[in-house]
């Protein structure tokens, strides 16, 4: 379920009217079932629409009703299921036209002064020149607000913070003593994008950002929503400067991350990790509690717990410094004319 303080639900549209909207067949289903909003696989329901576009995602999956779009490959795995089904060559394509008739952010109409009414703000917290707060923001006692800091509609700042000037902050919820730095986006869309023939489009973001209680985030980092569920920065974790975290990433607690790193979707990081700095992270992985990275690696492979990797693609410490061993090794004999055996 979207979230009320973030987001606005508009008039629910027809099963024809979304399979006309976004060029889609109707394989399964009448014409006129009502779809009144958008939903993950997992929380696919009644009058809620999904897609699916990888037959790996239906482990587990077992609907009891809702609409799914899925493209012609995928139909002989769902056919049997007690939903409606749409049917396009791009799912996710087809997913964001709809949810673009379905959803829309919720945006702030009548501010005074910068200032909406309608909001929570502590009388001990400080606020500097040209901030901008949207409606139904919260903030906590003796949080400050540096210069020219947008804070989005429905956001939650607890105690103590401090957020640095140029900051936009959408979308999210900020635990007690948290620190932004100057020029961080919180709550932008991440990277999702849908291709059908030579049209590229953005997909919609529906989740937010939860951040604990006593994160830093250095300056000019980006942490972006979830898709549809929440990005989470855990307790005490320490974030650098010009670091991207993409959407849905779950990040633990006491975490160290060095400038430059970058992290893409749907990441799971344990507790106590250290990365170094310019490391890349692929989509999708797993890293376990105690993981050290090496500066600039590019890790491709799930991590278990208190492993050291190093090198692009990453490897595990021993077998990085056996590889590096032997590459000196082949650099000494040319250079001293050895023949190579």
């Amino acid at each position: 379920m979207v979230d009320p303080r973030f987001y606005t639900v508009k008039p629910p549209v027809s099963l024809e009217s979304a399979a006309e909207t976004s060029g889609s067949k109707i394989f399964v289903g009448n014409a006129q079932e009502q779809i009144y909003s958008v939903a993950s696989l997992e929380q696919i329901k009644s009058s809620k629409i999904a897609f699916l576009k990888n037959k790996i995602l239906l482990k587990g999956f077992n609907p009891k009703s809702g609409v799914l779009i899925v493209n012609e490959n995928l139909l002989d795995s769902v056919k049997e299921f007690p939903i409606s089904i749409l049917v396009h060559a791009d799912p996710d394509f087809a997913f964001s036209l709809i949810a673009d008739l379905l959803i829309g952010h919720r945006r702030s109409l009548e501010i005074t002064m910068n200032i909406s009414n309608d909001t929570k703000i502590h009388k001990s917290a400080q606020l500097s020149a040209n901030v901008i707060i949207g409606d139904g923001v919260v903030i906590g006692k003796n949080t400050f607000i540096e210069p020219n800091v947008t804070i989005g509609c429905g956001v939650k700042i607890g105690e103590d913070c401090v957020i640095g000037a140029g900051a936009h902050i959408s979308f999210a919820d900020l635990g007690n003593r948290v620190k932004i730095s100057a020029g961080v986006v919180i709550g932008g869309d991440g990277l999702g994008i849908a291709k059908s023939d030579d049209q590229l489009i953005d997909i919609p973001h529906f989740g937010t950002v939860q951040i604990h209680d006593n994160v830093s985030i250095g300056s000019n980092s980006t942490i972006d929503r979830g898709q549809f569920t929440k990005t989470i920065i855990g307790e005490n974790t320490k974030i650098d400067n010009l670091v991207q975290v993409a959407h849905n990433v779950v990040i633990g607690r006491n975490c160290i991350f060095a400038g430059h790193v970058g992290i893409s979707g749907s990441v799971k990081i344990g507790d106590n990790v250290l990365m170094g700095g310019k490391v890349g992270i692929a989509d999708n992985l797993n890293i376990g509690s105690d993981v050290s990275i090496y500066a600039s690696s590019g890790l491709m492979n799930n991590i278990p717990d208190g492993e050291i990797w190093g090198g692009t693609p990453a490897v595990p410490y021993r077998e990085l410094a056996r590889s590096v061993g032997i590459m000196r090794k082949l650099v000494r004999e040319s250079r001293s004319g050895k023949k190579k055996t």
